[in-house]
């Protein structure tokens, strides 16, 4: 399976049930290629479009299962998604770019979008640059900072580097959101 179909997958998945986002693998990308990492953009967001229409649906048609689901995945709880419901209600639209800012997975925002009957249409035409701008920032600045890195530590040790930044990353993440 080559790149474009492992960023999809991953889209996809972390758009519905898994919980490490597509960053992590475009970030990994960056270190080789920061083209390659940006042709994974494309296909981590086209993933995460079809996840997030499923999760929209769903919303629309069973919110009360949908919101139980969410409760299982690892650093979402009832709060979280009430916020993001109350987000969606004052800010409309907008509250899709605050949602990776504020650390709240996109899938919480699909169902509740969809929950409250808001234009599945509109829904995706936000989704594009919502989840685009992130993942093109940092698949470039992980690129940058990669190329530096490699002038004074070998691949192996900024793969290490890589590695151990997300485990940081998650660990304060899941410290502070729970698990």
């Amino acid at each position: 399976m080559g790149i474009g179909c492992w960023s999809f997958l991953w889209g996809l998945a972390e758009a519905t049930v898994f919980f490490i986002i597509p960053d992590v693998l475009l970030s990994s990308i960056a270190i080789r290629c920061t083209k390659a990492s940006l042709k994974a953009c494309v296909f981590a967001l086209a993933g995460a479009l079809v996840g997030g229409v499923c999760m929209f649906i769903w919303g629309q048609q069973d919110v009360k299962s949908a919101h139980l689901l969410l409760e299982k995945i690892p650093a979402i709880n009832t709060e979280m998604i009430d916020n993001v419901n109350e987000q969606i209600r004052e800010d409309g639209q907008l509250a899709f770019f605050m949602g990776p800012i504020l650390g709240r997975p996109y899938k919480i925002y699909a169902v509740n979008a969809g929950s409250q009957q808001l234009d599945l249409t509109a829904f995706l035409l936000v989704s594009v640059p919502a989840r685009m701008i992130r993942f093109v920032l940092l698949a470039i600045l992980s690129g940058m900072i990669a190329r530096q890195l490699l002038k004074r530590f070998s691949e192996k040790q900024v793969i290490c580097m890589h590695l151990t930044f997300w485990s940081v990353i998650y660990s304060f993440y899941f410290y502070h959101f729970g698990l």
